[in-house]
């Protein structure tokens, strides 16, 4: 369940982090799970949903980055 290596080595894309969490949230909330064992799913839940915020992070930034240049690109033409 925790991401691997690099995309090209089967890391988890973020989709399938989020499909992951949304599990984990739903096991959590069952509440039939042993306190241990609970809060090993909400440390591994944790660590999914940060990865995949990093994951956000880095695409918001690429998107601002395209984005400024296009308008760097317009204003030249």
């Amino acid at each position: 369940m925790t991401p691997k290596g690099d995309k090209g080595k089967g890391e988890a894309t973020f989709e399938q982090l989020l499909v992951e969490v949304e599990g984990i949230v739903g096991k959590l909330q069952d509440g039939s799970l042993p306190l241990e064992d609970a809060l090993t799913l909400y440390e591994t839940g944790y660590k999914q949903l940060k990865v995949a915020q990093e994951r956000l992070d880095q695409a918001r930034t690429k998107l601002e980055t395209l984005q400024k240049s296009a308008r760097d690109e317009e204003g030249e033409a």
